[in-house]
């Protein structure tokens, strides 16, 4: 049988007495309809991936960078050499990204690695796998990860003919996902999932087609007995019918979402749980791995003023204090570990002796009341309570204790910093009063200099420790106060709530809050490159360069690291009210002397200032 004798749809020869059948309208429709499945298959891939992680990321400028890449090897792919030439060059592009952002990249890849890993630590020790707190890495990663995205998919779609292998990374990031991590986002996982049906459908091969796919065949390779206009009408009104059917099923899936209601994700958890415990049971996943995490105990989240350290966070859940009280907390608590006196070398140090020692030999304070819990000491008139701290994680050598402590024995203490131990348990009489108060300077500074004005003794010893308190810390590098100087100008304020607002505004202007700041580079200083490079942190950068701006400006100020703990954190307890700090409670902030009164937590970490008691006047003024 000659070719002019068939009938039906064939395959198209390659000659010359063909070439002149073909549609380039049909063709372009099937062509645009496997671009837009391929570009969403990249973004909903890379969109699963970092939903699971709990990462944020620019969803418009990813999709952007998918999209135009896409399209352009898609119009490169009209010749295998413009192809390779085009994939060469994209290449060498992507080298010399990594060549200049090395530390950007290699910094949030081990950031992606260390998230990972948490979830999967947290999974085979037998928790949910969930990682707590959200994050977000620099646009220069995520737009590395989109392009190689990319690469791979159009290697094997535009290159290799075949379109199973461009739904490998998603289908693992949803598998994976779903085995260690939280629940993967379902509209991310339906576009992916309906765009690959789309594309695998209609990149079908069988043998006869050769390397071209079913839509490829259609579009460009068929004729009907040579009938060009024939061969137009069934392209382009399969085209419709296959949009038709795409869009109804896409509208009877939303309506049938929306009238029955998804599956709500408390639900899906007990399915993936489900599938988690098969797992475990048939397929013996290294459970030695998981029982080694989950028996050791968990670190806590406290540096010890070591800011070099002080990389992306995640958190996983873990217990780090329990605190009992006597009586319900009225507001935030800030329970204090460890308190930094000397900023230097990328940490925050706390040495025992020095000008300490040297004050108190000069005014010779070895009185009734110590000069640590002295200023407190004036407020117990307002009432007092008993604080009881136990220890649920491995920490360094400090206690936890409250503002307001009444501790009269000072035992313990490295200076009048913070109070060293590794006790498993410690308690302290304390002023909760000083907690509702924290902000009210006016009030604060008016019941204090009432009970000075009765106590000579006491009166001397106060105004003696307000100028050591006034000389040791103001102290500031001569570096760090030039760039300090610099960044705040000569119009500073002269009242202490206005300097206070004054810093707060300055950081949260110039500097973005978030958990995935980086690591520090080598060589450089830490707050300088918080302040004028990187400019992305965390409480431990926002405390520490407020600590040291509010010192070159004249207040005394010092660098906290501790948990914050608010009342709905207590509940009754046979002891009074009893409360668990969490590892994601855990916290870094400034504080400052108030004349008569003593040191104060003050806020300065943007999205945390409606947890001060400052803010309750600041706000107002």
């Amino acid at each position: 049988m000659s070719k002019k004798d068939w009938t039906g749809i064939h395959f198209l020869e390659k000659t010359s007495y063909y070439d002149g059948k073909k549609s380039a309208a049909a063709g372009l429709l099937w062509s645009v309809i496997s671009l837009v499945c391929f570009i969403m298959i990249q973004v909903s891939a890379f969109a699963i991936l970092f939903c699971g992680l709990a990462m944020d990321f620019n969803l418009p400028a990813v999709f952007g960078l998918i999209t135009v890449l896409s399209a352009v090897f898609w119009a490169l792919s009209v010749r295998w050499q413009f192809l390779l030439g085009g994939i060469a060059v994209f290449c060498l592009v992507q080298g010399i990204i990594v060549w200049r952002s090395f530390d950007a990249l290699s910094q949030g890849f081990l950031s992606i690695y260390d998230r990972a890993m948490a979830m999967v630590d947290a999974y085979m020790s037998g928790g949910s796998g969930t990682v707590i707190g959200q994050g977000e890495l620099t646009m220069v990663l995520y737009g590395f990860i989109a392009a190689m995205f990319c690469l791979y998919g159009v290697i094997c779609y535009f290159a290799l003919k075949s379109s199973l292998p461009v739904l490998i990374p998603g289908i693992l990031w949803v598998l994976g996902i779903f085995l260690v991590g939280d629940v993967p986002d379902l509209w991310w996982t339906a576009v992916f999932c309906i765009s690959g049906c789309v594309l695998v459908s209609g990149s079908y091969t069988r043998q006869r087609f050769g390397k071209y796919g079913t839509l490829t065949a259609l579009g460009r390779q068929f004729y009907i007995r040579g009938n060009v206009k024939v061969f137009n009408k069934i392209g382009v009104r399969t085209g419709v019918y296959m949009f038709l059917v795409l869009a109804l099923g896409a509208g009877l899936a939303f309506l049938f979402g929306t009238a029955a209601g998804l599956p709500s994700k408390d639900t899906l958890k007990k399915y993936q749980q489900q599938v988690r415990d098969w797992t475990k049971e048939h397929l013996n996943m290294s459970m030695e791995w998981g029982n080694g995490a989950g028996d050791a105990p968990p670190q806590g989240g406290i540096s010890g003023g070591d800011l070099a350290s002080a990389g992306d966070l995640y958190y996983y859940g873990d217990e780090q204090i329990k605190v009992t009280v006597g009586e319900m907390p009225e507001s935030n608590l800030y329970i204090k570990g460890y308190v930094g006196d000397k900023y230097g070398s990328n940490r925050w140090f706390s040495e025992s002796g020095g000008e300490y020692n040297q004050f108190s030999d000069v005014y010779g304070l070895s009185g009734e009341i110590d000069i640590r819990s002295m200023p407190y000491t004036l407020l117990s008139q307002f009432g007092q309570d008993h604080m009881v701290i136990e220890k649920q994680a491995v920490f360094g050598d400090f206690e936890f204790f409250p503002y307001g402590v009444l501790d009269e024995s000072g035992s313990g203490w490295i200076n009048d910093l913070y109070i060293y131990g590794d006790s498993a348990s410690s308690s302290f009489d304390f002023t909760p009063v000083l907690y509702p108060l924290a902000g009210d300077f006016e009030d604060l500074t008016a019941y204090s200099q009432q009970m000075l004005s009765g106590d000579g003794q006491l009166q001397m010893m106060e105004s003696d420790y307000q100028s050591f308190v006034k000389s040791r810390y103001t102290q500031v590098p001569d570096a760090t106060r030039e760039l300090m100087d610099m960044l705040t100008g000569p119009n500073v304020p002269e009242a202490l709530e206005e300097k206070l607002r004054f810093v707060r505004q300055l950081l949260a202007d110039t500097c973005e809050y978030t958990l995935t700041p980086g690591g520090l580079p080598a060589g450089e200083d830490f707050t300088q490159y918080f302040l004028t490079q990187n400019r992305r942190g965390y409480c431990m950068h926002f405390a520490t360069a407020a600590t040291l701006m509010l010192r070159t400006m004249g207040v005394p100020a010092r660098y906290v690291e501790g948990y914050i703990m608010a009342p709905g954190n207590f509940s009754p307890s046979q002891d009074g009210y009893s409360g668990i700090a969490y590892d994601y409670q855990a916290h870094a902030w400034t504080e400052i002397y108030l004349d008569g009164v003593g040191w104060l937590p003050v806020e300065m970490t943007p999205g945390f200032y409606d947890t001060a008691a400052l803010d309750a006047d600041m706000d107002e003024s």
